[in-house]
């Protein structure tokens, strides 16, 4: 399945903390800028709560830690396979989509 990047917070990290690490792990990318919660939801097979942040980032993006790494416009999202939180997440930005 396909994930968005990101992960757990570790003791004490804000979002925004989370985000530059994971994403710097995950990616090799420096978060420029980063955004208040834009969706949340528990994860019902983990029960985790899931936050969903907007972020700005710096360089180009290198998968690090997955097999594969793919841009596609937001409108293909759906047509791929995701785990079922950040299907969620996609069906919420198609429902805002004009």
């Amino acid at each position: 399945m396909w994930e968005f990047p990101g992960g757990k917070l570790r003791g004490g990290e804000t979002l925004e903390q989370a985000a530059v690490r994971e994403l710097h792990e995950e990616l090799g990318v420096r978060v420029a800028a980063a955004g208040q919660p834009r969706f949340r939801r528990e994860d019902a097979g983990s029960g985790f709560l899931i936050e969903f942040i907007d972020v700005l980032i710096e360089g180009d993006p290198v998968g690090r830690e997955h097999a594969a790494l793919a841009w596609f416009p937001r409108s293909r999202v759906l047509d791929y396979p995701l785990a079922p939180t950040d299907r969620s997440f996609a069906e919420s930005l198609a429902e805002k989509e004009p």
